[in-house]
């Protein structure tokens, strides 16, 4: 009887290093285009605010005087992970810090890195790449991820190991609306107050005329209405206090340019509350995997008595039940006109590190321990400008 071979398996297959890249021209970034987006699609990522087309638009209005750093894992020819982040230097209490943080603004609602492979080994390059010792950054501030992101709690374990000083900072909670459901669903959500007021309003405003909404998403259309929608958004309290699109001509430029990418991927939706035509309020609304992201909003304050932005949600709501939209994120902060429409919402966290260098460790102190201890006692205000005055004048005679 021939004796039978037997093949012996090693109990562990080796598996390629991962090599970590660093991007750092703007040009060549624009290049990986589809390379970048399959990274996103692959790595589960369903909001844009990773994409391709909202990076590189964030960068050519908002990234001067900072330096690109977008690091990415790969094996071999395979991108396994991405972490989009930026070089700049940041006041911090009168202290000048070299920072290295993710792509982050006012004008970002949220944050993720794609990571496709969540294995030890891509976080590890990732960290090994962004902690190098020779980098110039004393601190790395991960902005605006959600709290439950893999990518804070990986990050927060490496640096504690390599003996960085983290602290969290937690940013106001999102409201969002869950739909999947039929729009009467909604509507039985809503307290009695808001559905009185909702059917009220709209009986009131009918009978000025012809009420609808109005989309706009076909790309030829979008430098018009995009622009209309602008006028809307300003005519109203944030014209008024300087906070209206408008108001800054970058950020004009950003959202426009935006606009404009946007629909050539079938993504944006410039939605209008018209009566008897005339265009009262405006929502600028990405749609991505059926879920709404409102970007802007604003109403002629001509018809405030109406409530035009709730006569606008409402319809908005309705149509997007109907389409089986899934969910409708307000973004952004839990203001009481939000919370209005829902009680559900997203938590946010930032998670700040800094390396062992003197200046850094003073720096995270003067945030997670002098600082929260000042606001609770006012006697060591003092103590503190004292400290920093100290700082600032052994930073000058450097």
């Amino acid at each position: 009887m021939a004796q039978q071979q037997v093949c012996s398996l090693p109990q562990r297959i080796p598996v390629p290093a991962v090599t970590v890249d660093v991007i750092s021209d703007p040009d060549a970034f624009r290049e990986y285009g589809d390379k970048w987006d399959r990274l996103v699609a692959d790595s589960g990522i369903r909001h844009p605010f990773a994409s391709h087309a909202w990076l590189t638009t964030w960068w050519e209005h908002f990234g001067a005087g900072k330096t690109l750093q977008v690091f990415v894992a790969r094996r071999g020819r395979d991108w396994l992970g991405a972490a989009p982040m930026m070089m700049h230097t940041v006041n911090m209490y009168g202290v000048p810090v070299r920072r290295l943080d993710s792509i982050y603004n006012y004008h970002v609602p949220r944050n993720e890195f794609p990571v496709v492979e969540q294995t030890d080994d891509v976080y590890e390059g990732l960290w090994q790449a962004i902690s190098c010792k020779d980098a110039p950054w004393d601190a790395v501030v991960l902005q605006q991820f959600l709290s439950d992101s893999q990518t804070l709690a990986r990050f927060r374990r490496l640096a504690g190991r390599n003996g960085w000083l983290a602290g969290d900072w937690a940013a106001a909670p999102s409201p969002y609306i869950e739909l999947g459901c039929s729009y009467d669903d909604v509507v039985k959500r809503l307290s009695h107050n808001m559905r009185q007021n909702l059917r009220k309003r709209q009986a009131k405003l009918a009978e000025v005329d012809t009420v609808d909404i109005e989309t706009v998403s076909d790309p030829s259309e979008i430098p018009l209405a995009i622009a209309d929608g602008f006028r809307i958004e300003a005519a109203a309290w944030k014209g008024t206090a300087g906070t209206a699109i408008i108001s800054d001509p970058q950020v004009e430029r950003f959202y426009a340019r935006l606009a404009s990418r946007a629909a050539e991927l079938g993504w944006v939706k410039l939605i209008f509350l018209r009566v008897g035509g005339k265009r009262i309020a405006f929502n600028y609304v990405l749609e991505v995997a059926g879920v709404l992201y409102g970007l802007k909003i604003g109403y002629d304050p001509d018809y405030q008595s109406y409530s035009p932005g709730n006569m606008l949600r409402s319809l908005l709501l309705k149509e997007a039940c109907e389409r089986g939209c899934l969910e409708y994120d307000f973004l952004g902060n839990p203001d009481e006109w939000k919370l209005a429409w829902t009680r559900e919402t997203r938590l946010h966290g930032w998670l700040f590190l800094f390396r062992k260098r003197p200046l850094a460790r003073m720096v995270y102190h003067a945030k997670f321990d002098l600082i929260p201890a000042v606001r609770r006692s006012p006697r060591l205000i003092k103590l503190t400008n004292s400290l920093l005055g100290l700082v600032q004048c052994s930073q000058s005679n450097d």
